[in-house]
């Protein structure tokens, strides 16, 4: 059964454009906040007053997953929520990520992105420079994935931080954001 999701359309919400036509991370250090979304600390009620319903599975996190997707399909915005209904996971993804037999009508909002800082498509060696070594630095055939944790330097019962990317072939394609036990 195809699920679809519908046009959405906010002027607060703006698109980042870049001169390279790359996306935005604004992180110098890891921000936790996209599309004015914070990780640990949005909940659901304001993710669908700020950004609409998006595409809604139920059967992600403690309270569901919410899919966005940007205008040209360059990069899918997924928010899951945990059990307290906050954001708890963030993922920024290249191109259409949708879950199996759903499928997306047309774009439903520009993702806007901070300024400056760490964007789709860059080297893990730019990605090192801007935050520093890693705390795990894997690769597997080609493909690399640098990890950070406790990237907000919190105390010990917030511990559970971590931002992870993911690249193919040298580019950056995944960016994951959590806050979770």
């Amino acid at each position: 059964m195809n699920k679809f999701i519908f046009v959405l359309s906010f002027v607060a919400i703006a698109q980042c454009a870049l001169p390279d036509s790359a996306y935005s991370l604004g992180w110098g250090g890891i921000s936790d906040t996209c599309s004015g979304i914070t990780v640990g600390r949005t909940d659901d009620k304001e993710v669908v007053a700020r950004l609409g319903g998006g595409l809604f599975v139920g059967k992600e996190g403690a309270f569901g997953g919410r899919y966005y997707i940007a205008p040209d399909g360059a990069m899918t915005l997924h928010l899951v929520t945990g059990t307290d209904a906050v954001v708890w996971e963030l993922t920024l993804t290249r191109g259409i990520a949708l879950p199996s037999g759903c499928k997306p009508v047309k774009a439903i909002l520009p993702i806007n992105l901070l300024e400056a800082g760490i964007r789709l498509g860059d080297s893990p060696q730019r990605v090192t420079a801007l935050l520093g070594k890693p705390s795990k630095d894997k690769s597997v055939k080609g493909n690399r994935t640098l990890e950070f944790y406790n990237y907000r330097n919190a105390p010990a019962d917030e511990a559970g931080n971590s931002a992870t990317f993911s690249f193919i072939n040298g580019r950056l394609v995944k960016v994951r954001l959590y806050c979770g036990d």
